[in-house]
């Protein structure tokens, strides 16, 4: 069955308002989480993974979010859903194409077919918005990819939310870090749902 690991790295700084960053102890505010959204289906053939994220930057302090990783081989797929860059009035900036990625080479193995093609978000004017979608598909069922809301040192999060559906008897196990709250386990009509949510952390 699928494994996840869901570690939550905790800050100085709290929220005082959506998209201003207050800072305890003079510690510098990277960026904050404004939104962290992810829906994995785990099925017997599988798992997809849905990722919706936006953050607002102060820097390029933050290295984890300044770039996009898409990935293609015989048993994996990725396709960018929307990635755009808007200023702190929400002002659109740029929006990121497929076209616009780089191909990558992967230095893991010479036999590995996968291909990669990655975005680095630069030449950025601070503060900014970054608000990305992209979709993972995998036909087998090892490890789930990590989740991480906190994605480096001084960043807020003002809501986060991680959503597990495992279909009929798929199986599934997970290990909590650090995690404020718990997990909520629902029974729907197509399998047991997992849900954790932050809220201002």
């Amino acid at each position: 069955g699928g494994r996840l690991m869901l570690n939550l790295r905790n800050q100085r700084g709290h929220v005082k308002a959506r998209y201003t960053a207050i800072s305890d102890d003079n510690v510098t505010i990277n960026g904050i989480v404004d939104k962290h959204e992810t829906k994995i289906t785990i099925k017997n053939n599988g798992i997809k993974v849905y990722t919706h994220k936006r953050i607002i930057l102060y820097n390029d302090n933050v290295q984890e979010d300044n770039r996009i990783v898409l990935i293609n081989s015989k048993n994996e797929s990725s396709k960018l859903i929307n990635a755009e860059i808007r200023d702190i009035n929400n002002v659109l900036i740029r929006k990121i194409k497929t076209s616009d990625f780089i191909a990558m080479i992967d230095l893991g193995t010479f036999s590995s077919d996968a291909h990669y093609k990655s975005y680095t978000f630069s030449n950025l004017t601070y503060p900014c918005i970054i608000d990305i979608a992209y979709e993972y598909t995998f036909d087998y069922l090892l490890n789930i990819p990590f989740w991480k809301p906190v994605s480096d040192y001084n960043i807020q999060v003002n809501e986060a939310s991680l959503e597990i559906l495992v279909a009929g008897d798929a199986g599934f196990r997970y290990r909590e870090l650090n995690m404020p709250t718990t997990c909520e386990i629902k029974n729907t009509n197509i399998g047991k749902l997992y849900t954790w949510q932050i809220h201002n952390f």
